[in-house]
């Protein structure tokens, strides 16, 4: 029998969902909630916010209501549209530091994290999951290639910005919470995977719907630009985070119809 999903953990989820509607509208509508970030980077968080309104937030709810109708796999998805969540909003929060959203901002951020420790803490020690070892060897693998890749972006562009601002280098917040992070979490939870551990499952299976939302918004922005401003499309950015959101979705679909998960009786 599976444990229900609890009344309390749905409620939290509903009011990410409700602050990050708000907050993604305001943003998407207001002339001037992004006015103190250059004319590019506001073009860039309206059409985060536009990633979120019409990509994520729909794709939560619906997670939301297999949640409640306790539906496990739908459970587990939810902990990686918080971890993508977190991402967004600590990226947000330091990039638009005088923003009348701010409180909001935070408040979204503190209830996705408080939401992700304890439903994460739930499953960990309430389930065990197992998953089809040569699918589980193509899930991992792909994740190892979409970290990796992630890193020598990062990297490459790094190394770009020393070149060009002679040693000077800009602090890009997405750059050092992927490079100290999150693209690290995702290599160890995919080692994991081969190994066949319990927590590269979960790791992989959380970090997997991270990548699916980050390249979708990416690409999201890379079109806004084009159509706002009138810049040519970055083809090469665009065509690797397609590839890298198409891959993870590959991914997902076969990880989560193939994940088998039974209650431990003795936790």
């Amino acid at each position: 029998m599976n444990k229900p999903f609890v009344k309390t953990h749905w409620i939290l989820f509903s009011l990410i969902i409700l602050l990050v509607f708000f907050s993604a509208l305001v943003g998407w509508m207001s002339e001037t909630l992004y006015s103190n970030n250059a004319s590019d980077l506001v073009i860039k968080l309206k059409y985060y916010d536009l990633s979120l309104l019409i990509v994520a937030l729909p794709v939560s709810l619906i997670a939301l209501i297999l949640s409640i109708l306790n539906n496990q796999r739908a459970r587990l998805f939810t902990l990686g549209l918080t971890v993508y969540l977190i991402f967004s909003y600590v990226v947000t929060i330091f990039i638009c530091r005088q923003n009348n959203l701010f409180l909001i901002y935070i408040s979204i951020l503190t209830l996705s994290t408080f939401y992700f420790i304890k439903v994460f803490s739930d499953i960990y020690t309430t389930f065990s999951g197992t998953i089809n070892r040569r699918i589980s060897k193509f899930v991992a693998i792909s994740l190892l290639f979409s970290a990796i890749s992630g890193i020598l972006f990062w990297l490459s562009d790094a190394i770009s910005a020393l070149s060009i601002h002679n040693n000077e280098m800009q602090v890009k917040v997405p750059q050092v919470l992927d490079m100290a992070f999150f693209l690290p979490l995702t290599i160890y939870g995919a080692i994991r995977l081969l190994r066949n551990k319990a927590n590269g499952i979960w790791i992989s299976s959380i970090m997997m719907i991270f990548f699916v939302f980050i390249g979708i918004s990416v690409i999201m922005m890379e079109f806004g630009l084009s159509i706002k401003i009138g810049i040519e499309i970055d083809a090469g950015k665009v065509y690797s985070f397609s590839f890298i959101s198409v891959l993870n979705i590959i991914i997902t679909i076969l990880t989560y119809r193939k994940l088998s998960l039974k209650v431990e009786k003795d936790k």
